[in-house]
């Protein structure tokens, strides 16, 4: 892993379906709410969501593009889909020229291991985790890197990514909204919202893959580029809208 990594930790996908309480419902159990759609302020959108019965998710599309001073110069399809089996799961990303395939190792549930394939490039990751069931540990890392994960009150409060053979660490420390983070997509325009990890799918991770998911919402990233983010919920406790300190906004419709 190279300090690249730490940008590409703050740039990945992640989504998921969310469930309500009993006592949201009112109908003694429990009600799921499905994402249908996604689009931000620069012209990405998500759509053609595509769940099983029990609720995870199948596959969806989607339409990045590219921009220079905020006009659209170029723009790019693709489709994503997840494979479900007892011992692992399938991922797959194919469109416009890509192919992404990416292996996923269960033990006991959780993801011990995970060998992903672009266009011929290959990279192995290893999972650690504490007694509490919450991921601590990612390595594996080409160069010997590895990332050691903190946990407080339900909430990562602190990652930090280190280099083998490099005198240096990168850390990111988070603050947390008192919003929970099941009823929220951190897609990749928006990913620092929540502490996705480089290495860690964040739809499985979602889904339980990884163990415990973090409890709240972030509010604050300080890094050397630091975020503050601020979140609209609709009445069925849905984050319908997001918004950074920098501009950026994303608009999320459910079902």
């Amino acid at each position: 892993m190279n300090k690249k990594s730490i940008a590409v930790a703050l740039g990945l996908l992640a989504i998921f379906s969310s469930c309500s309480t009993d006592s949201e419902d009112g109908k003694g159990k429990a009600s799921v709410r499905m994402l249908t759609s996604f689009s931000d302020n620069e012209g990405n959108t998500y759509s053609d969501f595509k769940y099983d019965e029990q609720h995870r998710l199948l596959s969806f599309s989607k339409k990045a593009v590219q921009t220079i001073d905020d006009e659209i110069i170029s723009s790019k399809q693709t489709h994503t889909s997840y494979t479900y089996f007892p011992d692992s799961i399938i991922k797959e990303i194919t469109g416009d020229g890509t192919h992404i395939k990416a292996t996923y190792i269960l033990t006991a549930g959780r993801v011990s291991k995970a060998t992903i394939n672009n266009s011929g490039y290959t990279e192995l990751f290893l999972f650690s985790y504490n007694t509490n069931g919450q991921i601590s540990q990612i390595s594996g890392y080409e160069d010997g890197g590895k990332t050691i994960v903190s946990w407080d009150k339900g909430n990562i409060d602190n990652v930090t990514i280190s280099y083998d053979g490099i005198d240096e660490s990168n850390q990111i420390a988070y603050t947390y909204t008192d919003y929970p983070a099941k009823n929220f997509i951190a897609f990749e325009e928006l990913s620092y919202a929540l502490p996705i990890l480089y290495g860690v799918e964040p739809v499985l991770f979602k889904q339980g893959s990884y163990g415990e998911y973090p409890r709240n919402l972030v509010k604050t990233v300080n890094t050397a580029d630091a975020y503050t983010c601020n979140y609209t919920i609709n009445n069925q406790k849905d984050i319908i809208k997001f918004m950074d300190n920098r501009g950026k906004e994303g608009n999320f419709t459910w079902r």
